[in-house]
């Protein structure tokens, strides 16, 4: 089994990589999310002509990327075990690989990288084991985030450059490291997301004759299962919505993560379950449809974000868009007046029938949205990483 996943022709290989520059990535410890997306789109965007790219991944993971004659993908039963063993595999494995292959440049996607080298860059793809809310998370996830940020902090030690999705990532977690050689590159928005002028006016109309007629409102939000995603409070605040007499579908859509049962619980115990639709898994084309289709509001309420690639896709879905305004959620949606307070539902509740009052100012504010979005874009985001890697 060894000798088949982790040392495939070695010697043969070396040879055959001698005519162009070798660039290792090390994707092992990405498998999902805007981790998978981001490496998705960069390695469909890489300069062909001149490299080599041996990408190592899990095989899982693998079936997201694209095919191509300059790629090799690598795989080891460790990437589909816990941290640890993948940690293992980083600081022995990949260690050996590198002295064996010589690359002229490595690329650590998922931020881990436990040596030098003297043309390596990681991304941090991660802000929440840099919280400082963490104490409210149990005690297996405190270890958890604890250890990774003592990894991430001296991976950034061991590489030359560092990558950031956002100004707000950057502010915080250069704090705890000295690596200075960095560069702000926000994620990409997929095409698909992004709907045309005419579809959005359509969409906006709808809503109007639905706000005129008092008819059910249809709201989605979309979020991983931890804390920091504010589910509960979401439910509090529907709840007031509820009391209120204000009519709404809330779409629902919880994706793995630590607190999903209890989450889930409390959605069954609350007093909206009849007014959500629940869904644990969503592919992107699903998401898309549902944002252009069944949805008149976006909310995103969460408290932290490393950039928060789910809201630039309901900006390129020319949704109006409530929003918590935190963290870098204000650099990537911009100046609005439809921030939330979502840890007072009275005051978010008020405000949001107050503001759907002014059609208008949905309709501009949603437009204005859509148009921001289109500052992010994969084709952007690639050169500029690729430039950055290979300066």
């Amino acid at each position: 089994m060894w000798r088949r996943v982790l040392v495939p022709n070695l010697l043969d290989d070396k040879i055959s990589f001698n005519h162009r520059k070798k660039i290792l990535v090390d994707a092992s410890n990405i498998s999902s999310g805007g981790g998978i997306s981001h490496l998705k789109n960069l390695i469909e965007r890489t300069p062909n002509n001149k490299y080599k790219y041996i990408i190592w991944i899990n095989k899982k993971a693998q079936k997201n990327l694209s095919k191509n004659i300059n790629f090799d993908f690598r795989s080891s039963i460790f990437f589909s075990m816990p941290l640890p063993f993948r940690i293992f595999w980083k600081v022995t494995f990949f260690r050996y690989y590198c002295s064996l292959y010589r690359p002229d440049y490595i690329f650590c996607p998922g931020g881990l990288l436990f040596f030098k080298h003297k043309n390596s860059t990681i991304v941090f793809q991660n802000i929440l084991p840099f919280s400082k809310n963490l104490a409210e998370y149990g005690f297996a996830e405190r270890v958890k985030n604890f250890l990774l940020r003592k990894a991430l902090i001296f991976s950034a030690s061991k590489s030359t450059k560092v990558i950031y999705h956002s100004n707000d990532s950057k502010q915080i977690i250069q704090k705890f490291h000295k690596n200075n050689n960095c560069r702000v590159i926000p994620h990409g928005i997929d095409k698909i997301f992004f709907i045309d002028n005419l579809e959005q006016e359509k969409n906006l109309k709808k809503l109007e004759d639905k706000l005129i007629s008092n008819k059910r409102i249809s709201f989605t939000y979309i979020g991983s299962a931890f804390t920091y995603k504010n589910f509960l409070p979401l439910f509090n605040l529907f709840e007031q919505l509820n009391k209120k007499n204000f009519k709404f579908k809330l779409n629902l859509i919880i994706t793995d993560g630590p607190k999903k049962n209890m989450i889930i619980k409390k959605l069954n115990n609350s007093r909206i379950t009849e007014h959500v639709n629940l869904s644990e898994a969503m592919s992107k084309k699903d998401i898309m449809y549902l944002l252009h289709n069944n949805t008149d509001i976006f909310m995103f309420v969460s408290s932290q974000e490393t950039f928060g690639l789910i809201l630039a896709e309901g900006m390129a879905s020319g949704l109006p868009i409530f929003a918590t305004k935190f963290s870098c959620i204000p650099e990537v949606l911009g100046d609005s007046d439809f921030y939330l307070n979502i840890f007072n539902t009275e005051e978010a509740s008020i405000k949001i029938i107050n503001e759907l009052r002014n059609i208008q100012k949905i309709k501009e504010s949603a437009k204005n949205s859509r148009n921001r979005a289109e500052k992010f874009t994969w084709e952007k985001a690639a050169e500029l990483s690729w430039n950055f890697i290979f300066e």
